[in-house]
């Protein structure tokens, strides 16, 4: 097994070995009357693979549509549009990451 030495003095100084996971408690930190909850148990019921075009990737395996189209909607539900701002929810806000 090789050993790696790193020759830069920041390495050292600001490396922190504390890596951030997804809470595998979620059930306990988005409350039961959330609007996720109530969203995705109507998502359950609905067949979303008429709205969901398949096209062969050539290259990378694209992301999920289905997750895609759940993103989108429950964005638009609670009221956010911009696209960007959808990207940083999905990042940051626990509810999105649920729907991922």
């Amino acid at each position: 097994m090789e050993t790696t030495t790193f020759t830069q003095s920041n390495y050292i100084t600001h490396y922190n070995a504390i890596q951030v996971s997804l809470p595998m408690n979620i059930g306990t930190i988005i409350d039961p009357n959330d609007e996720v909850v109530s969203f995705l148990k109507v998502m359950e019921g609905v067949n979303c693979s008429k709205y969901i075009k398949n096209v062969s990737h050539r290259g990378r395996k694209g992301y999920d549509k289905g997750m895609l189209l759940r993103i989108i909607l429950f964005a638009y539900m609670i009221n956010v549009r911009d696209y960007r701002s959808i990207e940083d929810r999905c990042k940051h806000d626990i509810r999105f990451m649920v729907l991922e």
